[in-house]
């Protein structure tokens, strides 16, 4: 905040009233801010995207597996309760798979891409 005072009165020749003054530094602190989120929100949305790159994969794997071990195992209860287990089975590991695998996704995708790197190196 000193800073942006400083370089105010360095950098200006006019004269500030303290209103104007204050108005500045608002505007300069609340576009920071904003630059700021703005691109904390950008690398969040990266991370979750990397996330969401391996638990959609594991939803349809186990929604498919569900559907085959209850029409096969289980084919006396109706097909819509059927549908509706492996719906909540896959929900469900999706949700158990987007936070117990959170470090271990970021790994996963540096290493793929590093294996392209190498790849188009070659």
């Amino acid at each position: 905040m000193l800073f942006i005072v400083i370089n105010i009165i360095l950098t200006k020749s006019t004269f500030f009233n303290a209103k104007s003054l204050a108005r500045y530094i608002l505007l300069k602190v609340s576009v920071r801010v904003v630059l700021h989120w703005k691109k904390e929100r950008e690398r969040t949305d990266r991370q979750l995207m990397k996330r969401f790159i391996f638990v959609i994969p594991v939803i349809v794997l186990v929604f498919s597996i569900a559907t085959w071990m209850l029409n096969k195992d289980f084919s006396m209860i109706d097909a819509q309760t059927r549908t509706l287990i492996a719906i909540g089975a896959s929900v469900f590991s999706g949700i158990i798979t987007f936070f117990l695998m959170r470090s271990d996704i970021e790994h996963i995708t540096e290493a793929h891409l590093e294996r392209q790197n190498a790849k188009r190196k070659k």
